[in-house]
């Protein structure tokens, strides 16, 4: 007679309990790995945004593609009453095509007012000394802390949100407390946020790499123009 061979129960619960320890220890990992996926999405995106701003620049004479000081035109996919941003200035056609695919929409954002003239008409490309470490373009953020003065440590509220530009420390809203104000780099991709410098490469670095916690003319500032 043929005695057929069975789990016990107790066997079936080792089981399930190696599959819950291996899937603890693989979860992070797997975690890990996605979002370096989206990081690099997101820096082919900043990418994008550079081949369409060096088009741009060919065509105006190296201006950098800023915010024009009008009303944004009808049908423009950042409306503002009082801005015509570079989205629009780019001629994107969708949102997500210059968004950080972590966010619902927008996140990667343009400094100001160093390279982003606060509603100037831009500046030219020659301007910038050191375009090697001039970043232009970088993820961003509304941060909940920005009196925190080390960059690595500037948390968002709401992660899935993103602006289209960042404030630097020559902009006094930078040093203010009101969520209205706080727009800055953020490090969403495992404490790392993508940047595009203006002479065209992109970077997945930490925030204080790009020295926000620096004054204006510091040679490690690489939000200011040098």
């Amino acid at each position: 007679m043929c005695v057929k061979n069975r789990f016990t129960l107790i066997e079936l619960l080792v089981v399930v309990a190696i599959i819950g320890i291996l899937a603890s220890i693989l979860m992070p990992s797997l975690s890990k790995a996605r979002e370096k996926a989206v990081s690099a999405v997101c820096l082919s995106t900043h990418r994008q945004i550079n081949i369409a701003s060096v088009g741009y620049q060919t065509d105006y004479d190296r201006m950098i593609p800023l915010a024009l000081n009008e009303a944004s035109p009808p049908g423009a996919l950042y409306t503002s009453a009082y801005a015509h941003w570079w989205p629009d200035i780019l001629q994107f056609e969708d949102v997500k095509e210059f968004s950080c695919p972590s966010v619902t929409s927008k996140g990667i954002g343009l400094g100001h007012p160093q390279i982003g003239v606060w509603l100037g008409y831009g500046i030219n490309e020659s301007r910038v000394k050191d375009p090697v470490k001039t970043v232009m373009f970088a993820d961003s953020a509304k941060i909940n802390n920005p009196s925190e003065p080390n960059p690595n440590l500037w948390q968002t509220n709401d992660p899935t949100l993103g602006q289209i530009f960042f404030r630097t420390p020559t902009n006094l809203p930078f040093y203010s407390d009101a969520p209205t104000h706080a727009q800055r780099v953020y490090g969403r991709h495992l404490g790392k946020l993508n940047s595009l410098f203006v002479d065209g490469h992109g970077e997945s670095v930490k925030p204080a790499y790009l020295g926000f916690q620096y004054s204006e003319y510091d040679a490690k500032a690489m939000w200011d123009l040098h």
